[in-house]
């Protein structure tokens, strides 16, 4: 692989103007078909190929392990804290991988379907993968940071709300005292003879507030 993009640019150079009797030119073809061949795992049925691909991402991921304990230089696309299994596939299949196929089928037309179609079926699935790979990591990122009240009142209705006061203590630093006075509550004083309270209870909660809550207006 360290000459993959020397030997795509020189098959590129000669597919137009190919001699057979050329041996550089005969050479150079065979090297092309040795590669198509080489990292061909995608052009497969993805029941063959993406277990091969969880074969392949656990030896670059012990090989790097091996290399950090050593203090050695890691490659980035071994290192398992920065790859995934979507986002090695679809950079592979992307940068290396087509580009391959897509100068073998130009100068082989006959062979462009049955080499491509697998190929790009395989990006579309791994891009979908990854999509939601990163989906799922933003909700979870989003759990966990989350804690965020928002309250919308509107001033037309009356509200229940009466009093917001942050408590801050060392054992529940962003708990805040909720009182709640039921509307009306100043009217609905009901007299004696009904059995009625002449004031209404507040209720008490407790809510867990966002850090971002700006303490100078509490």
């Amino acid at each position: 692989m360290a000459r993959h993009n020397e030997i795509v640019t020189a098959f590129n150079n000669i597919s137009g103007c190919y001699e057979d009797g050329n041996p550089e030119h005969k050479l150079l073809l065979m090297e092309i078909f040795l590669k198509v061949s080489d990292i061909s795992n995608e052009a497969r049925p993805m029941c063959v190929a993406e277990p091969w691909v969880e074969c392949l991402l656990q030896e670059f991921f012990m090989q790097s392990d091996a290399e950090k304990l050593e203090g050695l230089p890691v490659a980035p696309f071994m290192d398992r804290e920065k790859v995934t299994k979507p986002s090695a596939q679809v950079g592979f299949i992307k940068f290396v991988l087509l580009p391959l196929y897509e100068s073998v089928a130009a100068m082989f037309p006959e062979i462009r379907e049955p080499i491509l179609t697998p190929v790009k079926r395989a990006l579309v699935y791994y891009t979908e993968m990854s999509d939601k790979f990163e989906a799922d990591k933003a909700a979870i990122k989003l759990k966990e940071q989350g804690r965020r009240i928002s309250l919308t009142i509107d001033p037309k209705v009356e509200h229940p709300v009466q009093r917001l006061q942050q408590t801050v203590s060392s054992e529940a630093p962003n708990t805040a005292q909720l009182t709640v006075t039921p509307p009306n509550s100043a009217d609905s004083a009901t007299s004696s003879d009904e059995g009625g309270s002449s004031e209404a209870d507040p209720k008490e909660v407790k809510l867990t507030l966002d850090d971002d809550i700006d303490e100078s207006k509490s």
